[in-house]
């Protein structure tokens, strides 16, 4: 196991159930210490005792990033700390399925507050000290529906589509700074949040596996090019490069691809 030093620091968002407590646990295993937010103090609380069961500290901090006061108290939080090493946005909301024009207009503000603003949010927070420091890794969590649009999700998907050019932008602006920004794209995987909008859950990716792919790309076991995406799925993953995409929106074929590497 690769041991960090004690002042390493790393903060994930939603991170009381499924991916988000997953990326906790394997990020504590790797020496990091965690700050950990979520809308459920039970479960939140339960994984804090994970984490300090593996030896590392954990603050954590309950409530719903949705809410401005919420947000601008998280971030005060998060300013107090010592400086922080890592950002994973990994909080997310998707609304109930259904046609577009039948949707509340609330489930697009929330959709766009949750998965777009409160990261951008966040990253204001923490990116000055990162770059006084020089160093730093902010990770955005996607999703394929932010490559490939699915029906019945318009929300979702133009939240996360906006998450990753976010993601691409800023990792044009941090060139040179020391600071790391990628985002990570994983397929589905097993949640509930996937069971109660597919109920095909249990056949998807170990959200496990996919915490330990993330966590070795934040360590950097995995090289992902500033402002790429890091592509989950069916057990490989794919770092792809900003340039890949550009050349295929262009119309020029993509680098001939190995197929990912089995994780």
């Amino acid at each position: 196991m690769l041991k960090r030093p004690p002042s390493q620091l790393a903060v994930v968002t939603g991170a009381s159930r499924g991916l988000g407590r997953e990326l906790a646990l394997a990020l504590a295993r790797e020496g990091y210490d965690l700050a950990i937010t979520a809308r459920n103090q039970a479960r939140l609380s339960a994984v804090a005792h994970e984490v300090i069961t593996l030896g590392a500290k954990c603050q954590l901090n309950c409530g719903d990033l949705g809410f401005d006061h919420i947000l601008t108290a998280h971030k005060a939080w998060l300013e107090s700390m010592a400086p922080i090493d890592v950002l994973i946005n990994n909080a997310g909301y998707a609304q109930p399925l259904g046609p577009l024009e039948k949707s509340a207009p609330l489930e697009e503000i929330r959709s766009l507050k949750v998965n777009l603003h409160v990261p951008v949010e966040l990253i204001r927070s923490v990116l000055p000290n990162m770059k006084r420091r020089h160093e730093g890794t902010i990770v955005n969590i996607c999703s394929l529906s932010g490559r490939r649009a699915i029906r019945n999700m318009a929300f979702y998907c133009a939240s996360k589509f906006a998450l990753r050019g976010l993601t691409e932008s800023l990792g044009q602006e941090l060139e040179g700074t020391g600071v790391r920004c990628f985002s990570a794209s994983p397929g589905g995987f097993t949640t509930e949040m996937r069971e109660k909008l597919f109920g095909d859950s249990s056949q998807q990716q170990d959200p496990a596996t996919v915490a330990k792919t993330i966590v070795e790309a934040v360590s950097g076991k995995i090289s992902v090019p500033q402002g790429g995406d890091l592509v989950i799925r069916g057990g490989t993953y794919i770092a792809v490069p900003r340039e890949q995409w550009i050349g295929i929106v262009r119309g020029a074929a993509p680098e001939p691809n190995p197929g990912g590497v089995k994780v």
